[in-house]
């Protein structure tokens, strides 16, 4: 790899560990792998953590899912054990449970909602990493919730669909703190 700066060799430091230990795992027969996948997984590693800590989630992302979720047409507010009928803008929904107010987000829409502005999976990162997603059964990343989806274009309807579940709440706090501490010239989010 070559290295920036001191800042670049500190987090590339600690990605020394994991390709040693790769390394080593592979010639004592451990792991059945062939011998560059550990330099190939830990080079592509240490390329996302430097993007992550470079980018993070743009504020324009955060940005585009607060006003989403403003949005009735993208967010409908639904009872549980409800049908409900899909178009090109619903990305997920709202729904009460037990007094608590959550919101489910359908992975598969949410690049609809950010557009160009960043890739689903960064935005879903900074979520996940943040705690805001509530985990599933089998600790996976998503909830199963018992509502009926029907997709207007294709007819097919799918019932219990795997969503990111999270506390309305702990959403509204997390794009509220994400949007501080950034760059200078990027607004912080502020959460009506």
């Amino acid at each position: 790899m070559q290295l920036a700066d001191a800042y670049e060799s500190r987090i590339a430091a600690k990605f020394e560990l994991i390709y040693a230990i790769g390394t080593i795992a592979i010639e004592t027969g451990f792991l059945p792998w062939k011998a560059s996948l550990p330099r190939r997984v830990v080079k592509l590693l240490y390329r996302r953590a430097l993007a992550a800590l470079q980018d993070g989630c743009p504020v324009q992302a955060l940005v585009a899912l607060r006003d989403a979720l403003d949005d009735a047409a993208v967010f409908p507010a639904i009872s549980t054990a409800t049908e409900l009928i899909l178009d090109g803008r619903t990305a997920g929904f709202r729904f009460s449970k037990v007094g608590d107010d959550f919101v489910a987000i359908r992975q598969e829409c949410l690049g609809a909602v950010l557009g160009e502005i960043t890739e689903p999976a960064m935005l879903i990162g900074a979520l996940e990493e943040a705690g805001v997603i509530e985990a599933g059964h089998g600790n996976r990343r998503g909830k199963q919730v018992h509502v009926r989806l029907v997709n207007r274009a294709n007819g097919r309807i799918i019932a219990k669909p795997r969503c990111l579940v999270m506390k309305a709440t702990a959403l509204a706090a997390f794009l509220e703190a994400a949007g501080r501490g950034r760059r200078s010239g990027e607004d912080a989010i502020v959460v009506a």
